[in-house]
């Protein structure tokens, strides 16, 4: 996990770097610095606060740093709690010829999910040779669900004013492990019924993209198309 916040830091580094060459290489041209927010990944099942920065410099290209802070919410079940970690995301976009109210691009997105939390399972035994006095054992142990992964996407950008509005789609190609140390056999996972919980088998696959953003112009600067 340390090696992808050290690559976050080195990401917004490069990006500030990259501001002052444009600014001094294109003087005339403005830069826009937007924050933003995605309301929807605290809907994920490993929900996140997501916050963006996007830098869009001269002509048609922009970066976006984005990352996420898991946070916690109540899960009634003993196979994921303590939920903890961070999702990164560096963007690369291109925008097409437009204005500055609407503008269409597209994307190319690698990412990165880093997210531990605990888990507890229960294996009923017998306490005597005839099985007429039960007991339960307890096992807990921490999984570490890593996935890394590209996307490719189409979205459009909204200005009204300072606020701006994202929405974007595409198709993402997703490399999934869940890490956990192995356990006697016997043990009973009680979930509770009718809760979906994801897919734990190591796999790599393609998945769709949906996202939106509520973005705020930090600075008021126009990108001459």
């Amino acid at each position: 996990m340390r090696s992808f916040s050290s690559l976050f830091i080195v990401l917004i580094s490069v990006a500030a770097h990259a501001q002052l060459k444009v600014d001094s290489a294109h003087a005339h041209a403005k830069t826009r610095s937007i924050l933003k927010w995605s309301p929807l990944h605290l809907g994920n099942f490993y929900p996140t606060v997501q916050l963006a920065y996007e830098l869009q410099f001269y002509k048609y290209h922009s970066i976006q740093l984005d990352a996420g802070y898991v946070v916690d919410l109540e899960e009634n079940s003993y196979r994921y709690q303590h939920k903890r970690g961070t999702k990164l995301k560096f963007e690369w976009r291109y925008y097409f010829e437009a204005n500055n109210r609407k503008t269409g691009y597209l994307s190319l997105e690698p990412y990165g999910n880093l997210i531990n939390f605990d888990r507890t399972e229960f294996k009923t035994e017998c306490f005597d040779v005839a099985c007429s006095n039960l007991y339960t054992r307890q096992y807990s142990y921490i999984v570490r669900y890593r996935e890394t992964g590209v996307a490719l996407k189409f979205g459009a950008q909204h200005q009204y004013r300072r606020w701006l509005f994202d929405f974007n789609y595409g198709t993402s190609l997703r490399k999934i492990e869940y890490k956990k140390p192995e356990i006697p056999h016997g043990f009973n996972k009680r979930d509770i019924f009718g809760i979906f919980y994801p897919n734990e088998k190591k796999r790599t696959v393609f998945g769709v993209v949906i996202g939106m953003r509520v973005g705020f112009l930090l600075n008021r600067g126009k990108i001459n198309f």
